[in-house]
């Protein structure tokens, strides 16, 4: 996946329209009537930015499909490298990622998601 230049993502937040192709929701449990909702994570319709909204603050990422899992990218910093990723595996698996100050990582929050809608690619 190609990293994003600052300029893009300012762009891509203030110009881009809004428009998810994927919205996916995702809570701490599989069990449950999935209203206690942690994250909720969108893509655009063409598959190259996204948001991923939690505990009431919503950030503008970079969305690619990697092999099977679609990830989210966010938290650009001074060096052009993403801070934190947030990827579902094709079983609903939701993995939270902070890349701060480690080498070696491993998840840190892992969820449940589901896909709650999806509209057609152009």
């Amino acid at each position: 996946m190609k990293k994003p230049t600052l300029i893009t993502c300012i762009f891509l937040f203030f110009i881009a329209p809004h428009a998810f192709a994927e919205r996916w929701i995702c809570q701490d449990s599989s069990f449950g009537n999935w209203s206690n909702i942690l994250v909720i994570a969108t893509s655009d319709l063409k598959a190259e930015i996204g948001t991923i909204k939690v505990a009431g603050t919503e950030y503008t990422t970079s969305y690619g499909v990697n092999g099977f899992d679609r990830r989210w990218n966010f938290g650009l910093n001074e060096k052009g490298l993403f801070d934190y990723a947030f990827v579902i595996t094709p079983a609903g698996t939701g993995k939270y990622f902070s890349f701060l100050g480690n080498t070696s990582v491993a998840p840190s929050s892992i969820m449940h998601c589901k896909l709650k809608k999806k509209r057609k690619r152009k």
